[in-house]
């Protein structure tokens, strides 16, 4: 039964936060194209919304081709796409379990295709098998080049034709920001971040069994962790960082920590150090389950972009003629607007940049705007538009006071701020067109 929990937890995430952020924004809208254009690829959304850089199809439209079943099942009894959204660490598993054929070709696929910095951490790996003798030179180069060749050609031919022109992706993307390093243009970090903010926030009191484990068994955790760590240390010397840089390197270390809980747990009963190990690990378990609680908690309030687009389609029906013209921000745009949650075939949702008020003002066929929360709006925006909802958005944590609800019978016993508080703050607003619906 307690397998079952992992899952458990994925899936309630991904039910009660369906969104994602314009990190992902590529993939989500590739996905959505390739289910419900298919061959009709005028109609992706990256024709419009290149990005900085091409990515790659591959991912997307795998994803797409094993959940078209379910999506046709489910579109019997729901109409909302965004059920869609809910229906590979394959490499590693591979190298875990000492398969090296399915390891290089897994790896290829997942550098030259997808990641290409994952060069580092795999190839780490492959460097670790050949110095303890489990594959040989000869081993790598007749499995490597055809791998290579492969996967190479496969992501070149198809992102060269939904692209329209000769690219592989991944290249351009490591050209972009390795050698021109221009991931830079979106904010920098110190050196240390990964080590002092990143690890310590996704990793939580998993890092004592983590440390226990290179304690306990150095030289199997030392072929996880060092990996791990070259990664993480040469992803540090870039100026731009961000958590899912270095997201493959959390199942090696949970790895280290699970291998020491298990150990943990099979001597728990042999002696009264490992009884108190036991009923420490125990702990751990409940803080990091409570602080996961309390970071979906700030993961409700993270999405203001696709809340508020669902409650547009929440109060005004598809069936509602004249049909919606809605402008939606770059704010509402990176926090969860997709093309899953446009839920209106003949409502026209338009993400067009950097209009201003006055071009907001001017356009009559716009009948609804998503914009940012602003309390300096000129007199002539109120006569033109109404305000239909606002929506909050995450703004830090705090701590709450027990005497807010136990005060009246302990006023002085509970004044200490213990608790901890998701913060929120207005983040964007749905507006309407006063002469909406009296159109025809």
């Amino acid at each position: 039964m307690l397998y079952l929990v992992p899952a458990i937890l994925v899936s309630l995430y991904a039910v009660l936060c369906p969104y994602t952020k314009v990190e992902e924004s590529f993939n989500i809208q590739a996905i959505h194209d390739a289910i419900y254009h298919a061959h009709n690829i005028t109609n992706y959304d990256h024709h419009e919304f290149p990005g900085v850089v091409p990515r790659t199809f591959i991912g997307p439209i795998i994803v797409s081709a094993i959940s078209s079943p379910f999506i046709f099942i489910f579109s019997y009894f729901t109409t909302s796409k965004l059920v869609s959204q809910y229906i590979v660490l394959l490499a590693l598993s591979s190298w875990l379990r000492n398969k090296n054929e399915s390891f290089i070709w897994f790896s290829a696929a997942a550098i030259i295709i997808f990641r290409f910095e994952l060069c580092i951490l795999l190839g780490t790996c492959l460097v670790i098998s050949l110095i303890n003798g489990k594959i040989n030179i000869k081993e790598i180069l007749l499995t490597s080049i055809p791998a290579a060749v492969v996967t190479l050609g496969l992501t070149v031919l198809v992102d060269s034709y939904l692209w329209g022109h000769w690219v592989w992706p991944e290249g351009q993307v490591m050209w972009y920001n390795v050698f021109l390093n221009k991931s830079s243009n979106w904010g920098t970090s110190p050196f240390h971040w990964y080590f002092t903010s990143v690890l310590p926030r996704s990793l939580l009191t998993s890092i004592l069994p983590v440390m226990y484990g290179v304690w306990l068994k150095p030289g199997r955790s030392s072929s996880l962790l060092i990996p791990s760590l070259a990664f993480i240390l040469v992803f540090s010397k870039l100026p731009h960082k961000e958590l899912r840089f270095i997201i493959y390197t959390f199942p090696m270390l949970n790895a280290v920590a699970a291998s020491a809980l298990a150990h943990i747990y099979n001597r728990s009963t042999s002696s009264k150090r490992f009884s108190l190990l036991g009923l420490i690990s125990l702990a751990c378990l409940v803080l990091n389950l409570m602080f996961s609680i309390i970071l979906l908690s700030a993961s409700l309030h993270n999405y203001p972009g696709g809340e508020i687009l669902k409650e547009l389609h929440e109060k005004i029906p598809c069936s509602q003629s004249p049909p919606v013209n809605l402008h939606i921000c770059n704010l509402a745009a990176q926090t969860g607007v997709s093309r899953f949650g446009e839920q209106c075939p003949h409502w026209r949702y338009n993400k067009t940049e950097n209009l201003m008020l006055t071009d907001l003002l001017h356009a009559p066929h716009i009948t609804h705007t998503i914009m940012e929360y602003n309390t300096q709006l000129p007199t002539l925006w109120y006569d033109t538009y109404k305000k239909l909802t606002t929506v909050d958005s995450y703004a830090g944590f705090g701590l709450i006071k027990l005497n807010q609800y136990f005060g009246p019978v302990f006023p002085n016993f509970f004044n200490l701020p213990v608790l901890p508080n998701v913060k929120t703050a207005p983040a964007l607003v749905l507006w309407q067109r006063r002469d909406f619906g009296n159109q025809s």
